[in-house]
């Protein structure tokens, strides 16, 4: 995993891919006062495997686990399904599908927004 800020890389680190922006900055020492804007971390590991990789990564994966970057990433590749009519969704209960992963997990929109509750888990819709 690298670790980048402002669009720079600033560690790497080997890892399981289950760890957050938080722990990589303890683990590598970072100066928290030189890099006081934690908004501004990425970790762009996604980009080094296939799909089907990444989405067995996360499959049984909570919500609350990933990282914001991460949560930002699905986010940005998010397809609101309606579980009735396999349309997409545009207000209330659905299921998010990832534009390119074999993943999903439940969430709802409100005022167009996707919301996806922490408790909820990715799982294979084709299991």
């Amino acid at each position: 995993m690298r670790l980048n800020y402002n669009g720079e890389v600033i560690g790497t680190i080997a890892t399981n891919h289950s760890m957050s922006i938080e722990d990589c900055i303890e683990i590598l020492d970072l100066d928290t006062e030189k890099y006081a804007e934690i908004e501004l971390f990425g970790i762009d590991y996604l980009d080094e495997y296939t799909t089907s990789e990444i989405s067995n990564i996360y499959v049984q994966k909570d919500w609350s686990e990933l990282s914001k970057s991460e949560k930002e990433y699905f986010l940005n590749i998010a397809i609101p399904i309606d579980g009735e009519t396999c349309n997409t969704a545009s207000e209330g209960e659905c299921i998010v599908d990832f534009e390119g992963l074999v993943i999903s997990i439940s969430g709802k929109i409100v005022e167009g927004e996707i919301i996806i509750n922490d408790d909820a888990t990715f799982y294979n819709p084709a299991e």
